[in-house]
């Protein structure tokens, strides 16, 4: 958008021109009052406001839904992690080792360990 006006007053045709800049044009080039020149921008600069407005209200909506989205992910992540935990410990206390020394493995080594 820009303020390039192209020398088609009569027509309303602008290069490269926002809407709004061409009515202001045409209603100042037709020597329009004020009053009257307001009355023919008004109306566009209201409905890029609201265009604005309804933009924004859904950006805003789409984030909280990310947001809420990303807290779910992480609360799944967690119980899935805790369960894992939990099933290794079991296996290892299985295996003979106390909860303890299960609870503090360092799953690295485990895995380097040559099999019992």
């Amino acid at each position: 958008m820009g303020l390039l006006y192209d020398g088609t007053a009569a027509v309303g045709v602008y290069e490269g021109a926002s809407v709004i800049t061409g009515r202001m044009i045409d209603a100042l080039g037709a020597g329009l009052p004020a009053a009257e020149v307001e009355a023919a921008v008004l109306p566009g600069l209201q409905e890029a406001h609201w265009a604005i407005h309804r933009a924004f209200a859904e950006h805003q909506r789409i984030a909280e839904d990310r947001r809420h989205l990303a807290a779910e992910i992480g609360e799944l992540i967690a119980g899935l992690v805790s369960e894992l935990i939990a099933g290794l410990v079991s296996e290892l206390v299985a295996a003979g080792w106390s909860e303890q020394d299960a609870r503090q493995a360092d799953v690295r080594q485990l895995a380097d360990a040559p099999a019992r």
